[in-house]
C-alpha cells in the first residue's frame, strides 16, 4: 500500500509550497535536481533554502529565471521580505539545473512562453521515469481542462500562460517527482483556504479565486473555504497538484502521523504563509484492501443470461465478476457466480443477481487482498493513442496493453491481436525506456 499525504492548506497552496513541503518530508533533493536536468530547459535555476517563518523552521523552493525583470521570478515584484530569523541557503548542485543561462536561452524561452498541451508533452517525455512523466502530464491536463472550460476551447487548443512558463513547468515536474519519491498514492484534504481581492496575470486583473482555481475546485470537488485574507492563497498549479491524487477523503478517524514537513511561500500576507504536509498511516484497513465477496450457485440459467448479468455487474462497479464450473447435488452441472465489490455496492449487486438470474440465495463474506500499485498511461502509436497498465512490485515494473486499446487498433488497422499488442509495447518502450 502506498503512502497517504495530508496537505493542511490553512494558508492555501501553491506549486512551490507543495514541492518545498514534500522536500521537507524527505523527498530527495539530489534526485529532484537530477530529474529537472532531464527536461533540458534553459534560462532558470532552482534552489532550496531553510527559512524561519514566525520562528518555525520551514523549507522554501525557488525557481529564478535568468531575466530578473520577468514577472514570474520569485522575489522580482511581489515576494515577501525575509523574516529576521537566520536562513540557510541550499543551492542546486554544481552544474546548474538549467543547461544555459545566457541571453540567447532567455530569449528562446520567452518566444515559446505560451505553450499548449502538446508542447508540454514533448518536454515531459524527456523524463526517464515514466511515473514522474505521467503524473506531471496528469497535473497539466487538470489545468488544461480548467482553461478549456473557461475559454470555451478544445483542450488541445488551450495555450498555457503562467502555467506554461519555465518556473511553473519546474514546479509541476518537481511536485510529480516528490510524489513518486515519497511513494504517495493519495492526497488527503480537509479544507483549502483561499483569500479575496484581485491578482494580476496574463489575462489582466482577475478576481480571487482566479477562474482556473474555481474550475479545478468545481470539477474535482476540492473543499474550498474563503477567508478574510486579502490576496491569492491558491494558485492554479497548487490546486492541480492537490487535485491529482485527491480521492475526496479527509483525515481518517484513526491514524498516526509518520512525519511532518513545513513549507513557506514567497508572498507575505497578514497571516503566516505556511503549508504543512503530513505522511499519514491509517490504523484501519483501507477501502481498497477489503472487498465483499458474493457467491451463488446457478444451474438453470442460459449462458446468454449469465453473460448479460456479468455485463450489468461490471457496469455497476463490481471489482471483478467470474463464473466457475461446479457440480451440485444429484451431480447437476452448474456455475458458481462470484462477485467482488465494495461494501457500499453490495445491495445493488445483490439486486442485479436476484432480478436477472434464477438464484434464491447469495452467500456473502469479507476478504482482504493485496494489490500492486498500478497506473494507466497513454502512449502514441502509428494508429492513435493506446492505454497501457503499468504495475510495480518492489524494484520491478510490468507493462500490459489494455484490451480495449488492442481491439481499437485491430479494428482500425487490420492488424492481428499479436501485432497490435507489439505495436503498443514498442510505443511504450520508446516513450519510457528502462
Amino acid at each position: 500500500m502506498g503512502n497517504k499525504l495530508y496537505f493542511e492548506c490553512a494558508s492555501g497552496i501553491a506549486g512551490d509550497m507543495a514541492v518545498a513541503a514534500m522536500l521537507d518530508l524527505g523527498a530527495s533533493e539530489e534526485g529532484l535536481f537530477r530529474t529537472l536536468r532531464q527536461l533540458d530547459l534553459e534560462g532558470y535555476k532552482a534552489s532550496t533554502e531553510i527559512f524561519y517563518n514566525s520562528s518555525i523552521k520551514t523549507k522554501r523552493f525557488s525557481v529564478a529565471l535568468a531575466d530578473p525583470s520577468h514577472p514570474d521570478v520569485p522575489g522580482a515584484d511581489n515576494s515577501d521580505p525575509r523574516d529576521d530569523m537566520e536562513s540557510n541557503t541550499l543551492s542546486s548542485p554544481e552544474k546548474p539545473v538549467s543547461a544555459h543561462e545566457n541571453d540567447d536561452s532567455v530569449s528562446h524561452e520567452h518566444t515559446h512562453f505560451h505553450r499548449n498541451l502538446d508542447d508540454i508533452t514533448v518536454i515531459l517525455h524527456r523524463l526517464e521515469d515514466y511515473r514522474v512523466c505521467d503524473l506531471a502530464l496528469r497535473i497539466f491536463r487538470i489545468v488544461a481542462e480548467a482553461e478549456a472550460s473557461i475559454h470555451g476551447e478544445p483542450i488541445d487548443q488551450v495555450h498555457f500562460h503562467e502555467v506554461g512558463s519555465v518556473d511553473s513547468i519546474v514546479d509541476i515536474v518537481s511536485a510529480a517527482y516528490c510524489f513518486v519519491d515519497l511513494g504517495i498514492e493519495e492526497v488527503l484534504l480537509r479544507t483549502v483556504n483561499e483569500g479575496y481581492g484581485t491578482v494580476h496575470c496574463a489575462h489582466g486583473y482577475l478576481p480571487v479565486p482566479v477562474p482556473a482555481v474555481l474550475a479545478i475546485a468545481d470539477r474535482y470537488h476540492l473543499p474550498m473555504k474563503f477567508t478574510d485574507t486579502e490576496g491569492e492563497l491558491v494558485t492554479p498549479t497548487g490546486a492541480a497538484i492537490a487535485a491529482v491524487l485527491w480521492k475526496g477523503r479527509g483525515l481518517p478517524d484513526d491514524f498516526t502521523v509518520e512525519k511532518t514537513g513545513y513549507a513557506s511561500g514567497h508572498r507575505k500576507y497578514k497571516t503566516v504563509s505556511i503549508l504543512r504536509a503530513m505522511l499519514i498511516r491509517d490504523l484501519k484497513l483501507s477501502a481498497d484492501s477489503q472487498v465483499c465477496r458474493l457467491e451463488t450457485n446457478i444451474d438453470d440459467c442460459t449462458g446468454e443470461a449469465l453473460g448479460f448479468v456479468m455485463d450489468l455487474l461490471l457496469s455497476a462497479g463490481a471489482r471483478d465478476v467470474f463464473y466457475t464450473p461446479v457440480f451440485m447435488k444429484k451431480n447437476r452441472p452448474a456455475y458458481m457466480l462470484t462477485v467482488l465489490c465494495s461494501e457500499k455496492d453490495v445491495r445493488e449487486m445483490e439486486g442485479i443477481i436476484f432480478l436477472h438470474t434464477t438464484t434464491i440465495g447469495i452467500r456473502r463474506s469479507t476478504v482482504t487482498r493485496d494489490c500492486l500499485p498500478r497506473d494507466i498511461i497513454s502512449v502514441e502509436t502509428r494508429f492513435g493513442e493506446a492505454d497501457v497498465k503499468v504495475c510495480r512490485y518492489e524494484d520491478r515494473t510490468f507493462a500490459y496493453p489494455e484490451y480495449e486499446s488492442i481491439r481499437k487498433i485491430c479494428t482500425a488497422s487490420g492488424l492481428t491481436y499479436q501485432e497490435a499488442y507489439l505495436e503498443i509495447m514498442n510505443a511504450y518502450s520508446s516513450a519510457f525506456p528502462e
